[in-house]
Parts: structure tokens; sequence; C-alpha cells
């Protein structure tokens, strides 16, 4: 997969954050990307391959972002912070 650029990631990232906010899923949102660990990168393996099936409700765009940000620790951790950052604004 290649790479996004930086503003693409942040605009994924204020829209998945208002969705959770909406739905008042911040917190299980933070729990999991914090505790699930190595299980992040399972997760990011089943949305490759369901992606087919996926994409009639996510482009491929936002499966890839979704899966970059589950299978890469440190981007895990900053989109918790941005979703914080952004809850607390």
């Amino acid at each position: 997969m290649k790479p996004s650029s930086e503003p693409d990631m942040q605009s994924s990232w204020s829209t998945w954050a208002s969705f959770i906010r909406q739905h008042r899923l911040e917190g299980l949102v933070t729990w999991l990307l914090e505790s699930a660990g190595p299980l992040n990168v399972i997760g990011a393996q089943a949305l490759i391959f369901g992606a087919p099936l996926l994409q009639p409700a996510l482009n491929p765009v936002q499966i890839e972002s979704i899966t970059r940000l589950l299978e890469d620790p440190s981007e895990g951790r900053d989109f918790i912070s941005f979703l914080k950052e952004k809850g607390s604004a």
C-alpha cells in the first residue's frame, strides 16, 4: 500500500473523530486501540482481506487509512491523542 499524505490522514481523522464523538464511542475506541496491542495487526489484515466486502461502506482510501492506523502503534497513539484533544476542545 502506498502511504497517504499527512493532510489526507488528518482529514480522515477529523471525520472519524466526529463520528466517534457523535456516537459517544471515545472510551471504547481508545480502550480498543490501547489494549488490543498485537491484535491490531490481525484486525488490519482482516480489513485488507475483507476490503471487497467493505467497499460499499468504506472507500479504498478509508480502508487503507484504518489499516495503517492499526498496523502502526505510533499512529494509533497519535490518533488517540488527536481524539482526546479534539474531544476536549
